[in-house]
């Protein structure tokens, strides 16, 4: 279901993937990873399960299957590095760090301070800024935002609709097999609407992706 939103609400930034997004998970049992070009596509994929995730919680979502097993909680963990492929397996430092820090990593810190002047303004950025980083603006055809509009991010800025918060906050450094990592964590609220397959109804939510409270990371 998340992977379908990704798909249908955000087909700019999603173009070069289609529901074989499957694909590009690595099972490790009790969770798992996925591998995105970018740290954006990364947060989006994350903050649309997290939508999905509050209306299971809420019991809009399997509300047999949530009043058995009761409610769900995840961990979320965002890092930017070299991956290698051999014989359908996936290496490297990118999926090393991430199965040690449970936030985002120095390197995705640097992506978005880098193209957006800071994480931060993720709550003020808009479609039209995106497109012109460098990933995007040289690899993606803009011409898709002619007849599909972004669900998350609009064509100016708006603290009213999409991601209406984004606080970062240093924590300091640990170390991943000998080497030391900078680490940050990450609370973002994004506001968007539920839609109903039933009877397209529609109801405003605000859901929350990460914590601020570091205690114990």
């Amino acid at each position: 279901m998340t992977i379908k939103l990704c798909i249908k609400n955000h087909k700019y930034i999603f173009q070069k993937y289609s529901e074989n997004i499957e694909n590009y998970f690595i099972d490790m049992g009790d969770g798992g990873y996925f591998i995105f070009d970018s740290p954006l596509q990364s947060l989006i994929f994350a903050s649309n399960f997290a939508v999905i995730l509050r209306s299971y919680n809420s019991f809009h979502l399997f509300p047999k299957l949530s009043k058995i097993i009761g409610g769900l909680s995840t961990r979320y963990a965002i890092t930017y590095d070299k991956i290698y492929n051999f014989d359908n397996n996936f290496f490297g430092r990118a999926i090393i760090n991430n199965s040690r820090i449970l936030i985002i990593d120095q390197n995705v810190h640097s992506w978005f301070t880098i193209n957006m002047e800071g994480i931060e303004n993720l709550q003020i950025i808009t479609i039209n800024d995106i497109s012109n980083i460098y990933e995007f603006n040289k690899e993606y055809d803009i011409s898709v935002l002619d007849d599909h509009k972004d669900e998350i991010f609009s064509n100016d800025p708006s603290r009213i609709y999409g991601i209406i918060n984004s606080d970062i906050l240093k924590i300091g450094k640990i170390t991943s097999k000998e080497s030391e990592l900078n680490i940050y964590n990450l609370h973002i609220q994004v506001c968007v609407n539920l839609i109903s397959d039933d009877d397209d109804s529609q109801k405003l939510i605000t859901i929350s992706l990460g914590n601020l409270n570091t205690t114990g990371i």
